[in-house]
């Protein structure tokens, strides 16, 4: 943090700091693993003082290995060195550990009752080793969405912890992927990318992994034989701020041979610089297979204004509503979103609708409204 390696997470975190650094609300102190680029760029934040963790490769190994073959547990490097930390600072309010769960265990006793997770996978459940021990550390959960709240909630009686376990839903700067904000851009970032103005433009971001349901796209795609104008542009690569080839890769863009001229690889690209590219597209695809906890791809794509296919993944639809169209994943989900990709190539005046509406519901989640509803959480909690 900042996130200068992209990750959904980071972004999220960084949407929350930069409006506490308008609304001067909170004094915030960010904890993070050291990166020189991220160093610098905290400089250009006033309100929010960012405490860097430097970790040797022989701490974490050491501590690795002895916590896998001895009964003797040493914990995690990283969470061992805030604990320090948080031991030599004075008063606060509140300690939210964003989605690392357990690290509640090694905290209890020095947060002293203040402590809240802001749960942004399902990571927490009645599956989880400890779950029990884990949640009762914490005086309140905020879940990215009702489906991880429904996880959670398996730990334990509902009705005793109901409002323990609260919804928080994502925020976005929907202005920023508005992409009215690039029409001087559009035809020579189309350009960049052998697009022409009449091209219909398919588009997936994230990370290229198994779980996303990158593959499955692929295959729908090459199921388009019969059109020569419309391209796949897939955004992203299996780490977060890197481009790297990986197996899964590979395999992908061997399937992919089969329609080369129009499916389009960029690698990763910068947080930044994603708006651009939501720009420049038609139809914006989250085929998710495995479980998305409430995916920010969702929200992006919608402040964009695209039009929006989407799996049935975890709390997606919560997101989505009836603006985009939603798939189940069953065993005919490559048919259906092929079917459905024709539906809305052919339809512009669909596509629009849809977009328009996805647009009107992404106001919902503004970064201003999640900012807003977070403080009025961590105000109640520090007043209890």
């Amino acid at each position: 943090m900042p996130p200068v390696k992209g990750g959904a997470i980071e972004n999220l975190i960084d949407v929350f700091v930069k409006q506490n650094e308008l609304s001067k609300e909170h004094s915030i102190t960010v904890f993070g693993i050291y990166s020189r680029e991220a160093e610098e760029a905290s400089k250009k934040y006033r309100h929010c003082t960012f405490k860097y963790i430097k970790l040797d490769k022989f701490s974490v190994g050491f501590r690795y290995i002895i916590n896998r073959i001895s009964p003797l547990k040493i914990g995690n490097a990283y969470i061992h060195k805030v604990k320090k930390e948080l031991e030599t600072i004075g008063e606060y309010d509140v300690i939210i550990v964003e989605n690392r769960a357990e690290y509640a265990i090694p905290l209890f006793k020095v947060a002293k009752g203040k402590l809240i997770l802001h749960l942004h996978n399902d990571i927490l459940n009645i599956e989880t080793k400890n779950a029990t021990k884990i949640l009762s550390c914490y005086e309140k959960v905020f879940t990215v969405s009702n489906y991880i709240k429904s996880r959670v909630l398996t730990i334990t009686d509902k009705d005793k912890d109901k409002d323990k376990v609260v919804t928080l839903y994502n925020g976005i700067d929907s202005n920023k992927f508005d992409k009215n904000n690039y029409t001087s851009i559009y035809e020579s970032e189309r350009t960049k990318y052998s697009i022409s103005k009449e091209d219909t433009v398919i588009l997936y971001t994230g990370r290229v992994i198994a779980s996303k349901g990158v593959k499955e796209l692929i295959e729908a795609f090459i199921q388009l034989k019969e059109y020569t104008n419309v391209k796949l542009l897939i955004v992203g690569s299996a780490n977060f701020g890197e481009s790297v080839t990986d197996a899964f890769l590979l395999s992908i863009k061997e399937i992919a041979q089969k329609a080369k001229e129009n499916i389009i690889f960029t690698g990763y690209i910068d947080y930044d610089k994603l708006p651009i590219l939501y720009s420049i597209a038609d139809i914006s695809v989250i085929p998710s297979i495995g479980i998305e906890a409430a995916g920010q791809t969702v929200l992006e794509a919608s402040s964009t204004g695209n039009a929006i296919i989407t799996s049935d993944s975890g709390g997606i639809p919560e997101l989505i509503g009836s603006n985009g169209i939603i798939i189940s994943r069953d065993e005919n989900f490559v048919d259906n979103l092929s079917t459905h990709l024709r539906t809305l190539i052919d339809d512009k005046e669909l596509r629009e609708y849809l977009g328009r509406n996805a647009k009107i519901n992404a106001r919902n989640f503004d970064d201003n409204i999640y900012f807003d509803d977070f403080c009025k959480l961590i105000d109640k909690k520090s007043k209890e």
